[in-house]
């Protein structure tokens, strides 16, 4: 546990503030639930996937043993958590099913491709992130029942989310 919160800050100290792509706060607030045990629906800005992503972008400002796949081969930093993250994409048909969150980690999936020098994989996973944004409709107003149904938070992480993907597409 102390090695993820090391990671996830290291991700917030030395990479968020250059790619802005969730709320920070409503992250936290939901990883807090999900380490409590309580049900993935209760955090819909925090899962495995998201959090993987960022652990694979953490072991890059770091030099903690648990930061590299092969021990002292920084080649490999964040790589076992990157396998992670792609493995659920697999295993639970992310990309099948549209969530904020899966727009979110793919947009850092796709920085972490494109900064390990494999822009073109970075290119495809950006794709898919900026692509089911879309489909969730992040880059239109929030109106009527649904917008009295979100918070201004809800609705400023939706915005972020959709405006980093267009960052990381462009």
């Amino acid at each position: 546990a102390t090695l993820i919160t090391h990671l996830i800050n290291m991700y917030f100290n030395y990479h968020y503030a250059y790619f802005t792509t969730l709320s920070k706060k409503l992250f936290w607030r939901d990883f807090l639930k999900g380490r409590e045990g309580l049900e993935s629906s209760s955090t819909p800005h925090c899962s495995p996937l998201l959090v993987n992503a960022m652990l694979a972008l953490g072991c890059h400002f770091t030099d903690v043993p648990g930061a590299y796949a092969t021990p002292g081969d920084s080649r490999t930093k964040g790589d076992h958590f990157f396998a992670e993250a792609k493995r659920l994409i697999l295993v639970n048909d992310e990309f099948a099913r549209p969530r904020l969150v899966t727009v979110q980690a793919l947009g850092l999936m796709s920085v972490r491709e494109a900064g390990c020098a494999r822009e073109s994989k970075g290119w495809v996973y950006s794709g898919m992130s900026f692509r089911m944004a879309q489909d969730l409709g992040l880059n239109l107003e929030i109106a009527g029942t649904t917008r009295k149904r979100m918070s201004d938070e809800e609705i400023d992480a939706r915005k972020m989310t959709y405006w980093g993907c267009f960052v990381f597409d462009k």
